[in-house]
């Protein structure tokens, strides 16, 4: 099963409980999935998931792409407890887009910022910064 299509399955099945994504989420996730297949090395863009989370997401040496950081992140929320999708999309071109995942299960609680421009209707890998909270 390819990558988009997963996460969008993924997507899908957290939406389909009312509260778990807001309106906005959707067009902000429809454009980080337009670079799912860009690969993110552990020094490249600005995300702070580390290597060893990198390669903990994926199955060879090569870096981890977007789509495998983003659909790593989705997986924790599947184990229950309160979460959260929300984003949005502001200016005209370049738009800048924002996607926040937060996950909390009992007294802990994480969340995954995936920010980056949009031009043309496709994100822009150069621009994407990403901040992961325990």
């Amino acid at each position: 099963m390819k990558i988009v299509t997963l996460l969008a399955v993924t997507c899908v099945s957290l939406w389909a409980t009312p509260g778990r994504a807001d309106d906005g989420a959707e067009n902000a996730l429809r454009a980080l999935f337009t670079i799912v297949n860009e690969r993110i090395g552990p020094e490249g863009q600005h995300c702070n998931f580390g290597a060893v989370y990198l390669q903990s997401h994926h199955n060879d040496s090569k870096d981890a792409t977007v789509g495998e950081a983003l659909l790593g992140e989705l997986a924790e929320m599947a184990d229950g407890g309160h979460n959260a999708i929300s984003g949005a999309c502001h200016g005209r071109n370049p738009k800048r887009c924002s996607v926040h995942l937060y996950h909390e299960c009992g007294e802990a609680a994480s969340s995954t910022q995936f920010d980056f421009e949009v031009v043309g209707g496709k994100a822009q890998i150069a621009t994407l910064v990403c901040l992961s909270t325990p």
